[in-house]
């Protein structure tokens, strides 16, 4: 099976095609808030499951550079005890927020 990725330049008005990355990621909707990126210091992060190894990452893709990394989640950090899963910015900060219980952890 062959998987292309796109992104939609503005400057140049068209679809441009990009190198996928090579592992097999899905999104993470059934936690998570939203599965828009978050835009960071010229970044998009999400959170996603990354399916060879059974576990949950933050993707990021730079505008700039165009090429796809991925961001390990601390290592004590188990995604499926939590209700809810979020990356949000705070302060110059990217963070990982989860919910457990009506309790709020900010990682």
């Amino acid at each position: 099976m062959i998987h292309v990725e796109y992104y939609f330049s503005l400057r140049g008005n068209a679809w441009k095609e990009i190198d996928p990355p090579y592992l097999s990621y899905e999104g993470c909707s059934d936690r998570f808030v939203s599965d828009f990126g978050l835009f960071f210091n010229g970044v998009i992060h999400w959170l996603a499951s990354r399916q060879d190894v059974l576990k949950h990452v933050i993707v990021a893709f730079d505008l700039t550079e165009r090429d796809f990394s991925e961001i390990s989640l601390p290592v004590n950090f188990v995604y499926a005890s939590f209700k809810l899963c979020f990356v949000r910015v705070i302060g110059e900060l990217l963070n990982l927020c989860a919910v457990m219980n009506n309790h709020f952890l900010e990682i």
